[in-house]
């Protein structure tokens, strides 16, 4: 996606775009491909504020590809350095059981002992909205909020 995001775009004439595009990536070892994609466009030239390199261990609120394009990595709690996004999640709501069941992070799990992350949004947040404390995902509002506020900032500096 991130890698012909331009070229898909070229063929739509109208710029700039009514929003910005923002892709949420969880911070760990699997994103390694989605961040060499964006440092890919980075390097083309055309966002050369973006000058951070994309890392699990970096800490840039955002980064800005190209045109409408933005990346946010999901923030790493205090003294850890990878994160997913379920991770922002309290640890009662992570320790939800279903049918006897626990909820297992990783992509290997035993499915008579555990369940997994579509069962997680599916069976536990989506039937629980209501009632889940979403504090946890403060700071990836902040980074989205900062992300709309830089490309509203570029689109007034275009008109």
């Amino acid at each position: 996606f991130i890698a012909s995001y331009r070229k898909t775009m070229d063929i739509y004439g109208f710029k700039p775009r009514k929003f910005p595009v923002i892709v949420i990536c969880d911070n760990d070892e699997g994103a390694h491909k989605v961040f060499n994609a964006a440092k890919n466009e980075i390097m083309k030239g055309l966002s050369q504020e973006a000058q951070c390199d994309i890392l699990t261990d970096t800490q840039c609120k955002f980064y800005w590809i190209c045109e409408n394009l933005y990346l946010v990595k999901v923030p790493s709690s205090v003294g850890a350095i990878e994160s997913k996004i379920e991770n922002l999640f309290s640890h009662d709501l992570l320790a939800t059981k279903l049918n006897g069941k626990s909820f297992n992070l990783s992509n290997k799990l035993n499915p008579e002992l555990s369940y997994g992350k579509m069962v997680f949004a599916k069976h536990v947040v989506q039937r629980n909205w209501q009632n889940i404390d979403f504090i946890g995902f403060s700071e990836l509002i902040n980074r989205i909020q900062s992300c709309i506020a830089h490309y509203e900032k570029m689109c007034g500096e275009d008109k």
